[in-house]
């Protein structure tokens, strides 16, 4: 089972291969959403889920690692519409062989 990181974690050491989840509280509804920037030469997103966490949503997404090296994942929850994000999460991710 992938191992599952939320917005209070900030940095993530995996091996190649190795897969890993992102959970982060979120809310559809109201036209935010979480947009991911990665180097697509070291992660690889294998896919996205939503659930229900209490009173709002968990958002969350599960990615692969695909080679050595280091880089950073950054998360912003805006609304597609608007220049400002709601909020900005950053991980910095330390791929080993």
């Amino acid at each position: 089972m992938p191992t599952e990181y939320t917005g209070q974690n900030d940095e993530i050491t995996a091996q190649v291969g190795e897969e890993f989840i992102i959970a982060l509280e979120s809310n559809p509804t109201t036209g935010y959403a979480w947009e991911a920037q990665y180097d697509s030469s070291i992660l690889q997103l294998v896919d996205r889920r939503f659930s229900p966490l209490g009173p709002g949503i968990e958002s969350g997404g599960r990615l692969r690692c695909l080679a050595v090296g280091e880089t950073r994942l950054r998360l912003t929850y805006k609304r597609r519409w608007e220049r400002t994000a709601a909020e900005d999460i950053v991980f910095q991710i330390h791929v080993k062989n």
